[in-house]
């Protein structure tokens, strides 16, 4: 009886395993609206997005503005563990504006990631210094996200929407 039950446990386990590692195909949209203030280089700035999973573990780069002073990005670079952007990098952007990135749901390697709860996190700057942050969580799954999201300092307009396939 006892390895019956112990059975069943390995198989409850194993069920459970399957579900928590399933990763839905999909693609997260995200767009916000940098507006600074006008001090330093404003309204030429560096920006940063990229994808945390629930724990705080750097999972990949979806846009980085500003070549070479990306250095400035110190949030993005300290996530990132000084990795070059696995996306293509822009120039220094030269005025404010709407920044949009999408995300496939893999990481950095181009491996499926598992189901659950991730993070954007955007970060700016326009100064010789680092700048402001902005975090906001979704979750990836079989079925569509859409949380709302509150401006913050300099992020406006921040939309995020998972879209499972």
């Amino acid at each position: 009886m006892r390895a019956a039950a112990w059975a069943g446990a390995v198989i409850v386990a194993l069920a459970m395993a399957t579900r928590a590692s399933e990763s839905t195909a999909g693609v997260l949209e995200f767009e916000a609206r940098i507006q600074g203030d006008f001090k330093a280089f404003a309204p030429r700035h560096v920006a940063a997005v990229w994808i945390e999973d629930a724990a705080g573990r750097f999972v990949r780069t979806l846009l980085v503005v500003g070549k070479r002073q990306q250095k400035r990005l110190e949030a993005w670079r300290a996530a990132s563990g000084g990795r070059a952007p696995d996306v293509v990098t822009g120039a220094t952007a030269a005025d404010w504006g709407r920044m949009a990135a999408t995300w496939d749901g893999t990481d950095a390697e181009g491996r499926p990631v598992a189901d659950g709860v991730y993070r954007v996190r955007i970060e700016s700057t326009w100064s010789n210094a680092a700048g402001p942050q902005w975090s906001g969580g979704f979750r990836k799954g079989p079925e569509p996200d859409r949380p709302a999201m509150t401006d913050s300092g300099p992020f406006r307009d921040i939309r995020l929407e998972w879209k499972p396939k």
